[in-house]
């Protein structure tokens, strides 16, 4: 097989196309790493498989060693975000489809193929080459993650041959922060005993006022609250709501600084107009994942475990996609150039 031509290493692709890879899909994604490390192994590769753990796939590191350079890893993924047999395997012209062709086996297969061609040219490595294969990363990469920052750490620069627009390099994204608040008053009858009442979608208003003064598109940060929730009958006080936010910023400090300066105010001063309730005790309110305020009988600072599992972010993806209904192929141009 020549590793230089388009149609042979479409050939070798489709390999690892035809197994289909969801994330979560244990059995195949066993199949396809047992198929990467096959491939690998001729090469001299130290393999190093990564038991899958909290209902994900394996993971494959591939080491190369070379000279004393600051050495380059590569990472890629081989789950997919398409459901079993929702996208056909077919090609069109100049086009082939598959699930996870573009996103991102191809750019997987393209990582091994210019290893394989560097090690066939003889030239030695410059520095140590390490190839990462995760089976998660499609819902954030909850069991891969730990494992790439480490190998990550050891070399000198990362590459991710996932696509990009057009044909741009991107040498720079946004860090990403996600958030969950939620806020817990108390229940009463809207008519009757309103003034018994504290309601949590009353406080969530006023913290979401704050948050999105966080927002600073000159330093390119922003904080969108994405989604709300909250109450359980238009004649009831709400004694719980909840947000969910997502922060992007530009600097690492902007994520620091957002975390120290959270929204903070005196939950009880908010209700004075509305109760007359003293201010003996005070809380504070904060948009940190996990926090929870609780303002019955005088508020206190909870804190309510909100992460999620891997099973648990896959569950509520096959969700979204079972409303969403099936997912557009993904068109892949067979001398890998992209339009």
């Amino acid at each position: 097989m020549d590793m230089t031509n388009s149609e042979d290493i479409l050939t070798g692709l489709m390999r690892w196309v035809e197994i289909d890879t969801p994330t979560g899909a244990t059995e195949t994604i066993g199949t396809l790493i047992d198929l990467i490390a096959a491939d690998l192994e001729p090469l001299g590769a130290a393999l190093e498989r990564v038991p899958g753990r909290d209902g994900m796939g394996d993971h494959l590191i591939a080491r190369f060693a070379g000279a004393n350079g600051p050495g380059v890893l590569i990472t890629s993924h081989i789950d997919t975000v398409c459901p079993p047999g929702a996208v056909t395997i077919r090609r069109d012209g100049d086009r082939q489809y598959g699930p996870g062709i573009a996103d991102m086996k191809g750019g997987g297969y393209l990582a091994f193929s210019a290893v394989r061609n560097l090690l066939a040219s003889g030239a030695p490595l410059p520095g140590p080459v390490t190839l990462i294969y995760n089976s998660d990363e499609e819902i954030g990469s909850p069991t891969s993650h730990a494992l790439i920052q480490a190998e990550a750490k050891k070399h000198g620069a990362a590459l991710i041959p996932e696509p990009a627009r057009g044909d741009e390099v991107i040498t720079f994204r946004k860090g990403r922060a996600k958030y969950t608040l939620d806020i817990f008053g108390t229940e009463a009858h809207a008519g009757s005993a309103f003034a018994n009442g504290r309601s949590a979608i009353s406080e969530l208003a006023r913290v979401i006022v704050r948050l999105d003064a966080l927002t600073d598109l000159s330093a390119g940060t922003t904080v969108n609250v994405g989604r709300i929730r909250g109450g359980s009958e238009p004649n009831v006080v709400a004694g719980h709501a909840a947000c969910d936010v997502d922060v992007r910023f530009a600097k690492d400090e902007a994520r620091r600084r957002h975390r120290r300066h959270a929204p903070r105010h005196d939950l009880e001063g908010s209700r004075d107009a509305d109760r007359g309730v003293g201010r003996d005790r005070k809380a504070r309110s904060c948009a940190h994942q996990g926090d929870a305020v609780d303002v019955r009988n005088g508020p206190r600072l909870q804190r309510r475990s909100r992460l999620r599992s891997g099973r648990d972010q896959l569950r509520r993806r096959q969700r979204r996609q079972f409303h969403l209904g099936r997912r557009r192929a993904h068109p892949r141009r067979v001398g890998c150039d992209r339009q």
